[in-house]
């Protein structure tokens, strides 16, 4: 009975980020829209993003028991090495938010389709939401362009390498891409590792909503620069090899470490305990 009730308020609790969220898109931006103009329209915008991502995650989902923060750290180390690429690891949905909880003034390079949706859609044309199709070759060029505009203009920039999420426990090999934007750029690149100690809204092996209360753990790792004779590929690998040396660390214990010894059992696709 308590996992049904736990589902439940994890449901509820993700429906009211998305509801409150569309209708920040649908009311409060026209309005904005015509009261304000640029730069203060821009700054009212991110800051009322930032403080929505900062609420949701940091207070209302751990209130209605959904997880807590094991760990953070690192986080003034990386804010001080700011503007920045940061790098994620991706398994779930839900990543993203977690960092973007903890990183101010920061763009977001995303997937295509999920720009195209009703509800990314706004966010795309009123903040550093940046869409990238790696197929299409005249839009990857758009979206490197923009993402050098965003550096140029000293933001940060979240990327995930992998580019999109791994469907196990083992990551997906890290694209250069994102170092290459940092060398360019000349500002660091700053590892983050994100890691929850059941599957959170995953590609493929779980639920909607875990079946129990989960940890979240946010490692910013120390900041890395890229030398302009280095080669962006050779530190992607590096870094990628960084993240997964944590990733194994905090897997341990977990169904995370049930499922990369073999076949994935049912209580491990749905969040249980092995």
């Amino acid at each position: 009975m308590m996992r049904y009730l736990y589902g439940a308020l994890f449901v509820f609790g993700y429906a009211t980020y998305v509801a409150s969220h569309l209708l920040f898109s649908v009311v409060l931006v026209p309005f904005a829209a015509l009261v304000l103009h640029g730069r203060l329209r821009r700054r009212f915008f991110s800051r009322v993003f930032h403080a929505s991502i900062a609420f949701f995650i940091k207070g209302y989902f751990p209130a209605l028991g959904g997880y807590r923060f094991a760990e953070v750290s690192g986080v003034e180390r990386a804010r001080a090495a700011e503007p920045a690429v940061y790098v994620v690891n991706h398994r779930g949905r839900m990543d993203g938010l977690f960092v973007l909880a903890w990183v101010r003034r920061a763009g977001v390079v995303m997937k295509s389709a999920y720009i195209r949706q009703p509800l990314f859609a706004t966010f795309a044309r009123y903040f550093n939401f940046v869409s990238v199709d790696a197929d299409s070759v005249s839009t990857l060029a758009q979206t490197l362009e923009r993402c050098s505009a965003i550096l140029a203009s000293g933001r940060s920039l979240l990327v995930f390498p992998e580019g999109t999420r791994a469907p196990g426990p083992r990551m997906l090999p890290f694209r250069d891409t994102a170092f290459r934007l940092a060398q360019l750029a000349g500002v660091p690149v700053v590892p983050v590792v994100v890691h929850t100690d059941v599957p959170v809204l995953g590609k493929r092996m779980a639920r909607i909503a875990p079946v129990r209360h989960f940890r979240v753990t946010l490692r910013f790792l120390e900041p890395v620069r890229i030398g302009k004779d280095e080669r962006p590929g050779e530190i992607a690998g590096r870094v990628e090899r960084l993240i997964a040396s944590h990733l194994a660390e905090l897997d341990k214990g977990t169904v995370w470490e049930t499922m990369a010894g073999g076949r994935l059992p049912k209580a491990a696709a749905n969040g249980e305990r092995p």
